[in-house]
């Protein structure tokens, strides 16, 4: 057995919409997306914000959560697809 025979090179790929949905309902889709997004986002900034401003929340268990809004921002930020 040779290692690295069985080697795949993507470099790239599209993503064409969503697959099952008429062409005509991709932009209603995108933006109900989008709102999700921005619920999310603003949501977890509030709670962030909110914990950081008052004092009396600033316990271990408080700023375990503020990690984990970190986390869910970064990730909901970064698995975002990109178009070119």
């Amino acid at each position: 057995m040779v290692l690295g025979s069985n080697i795949t090179r993507i470099r790239s790929f599209i993503i064409l919409g969503f697959p099952g949905l008429s062409p005509q309902y991709y932009g209603p889709a995108s933006a109900l997306l989008f709102l999700i997004y921005l619920a999310i986002l603003l949501g977890n900034i509030f709670i962030l914000v909110f914990v950081i401003c008052e004092k009396s929340l600033q316990k271990p268990m408080y700023l375990v959560f503020c990690h984990l809004i970190c986390c869910n921002l970064y990730s909901t930020a970064v698995s975002c697809p990109n178009h070119e």
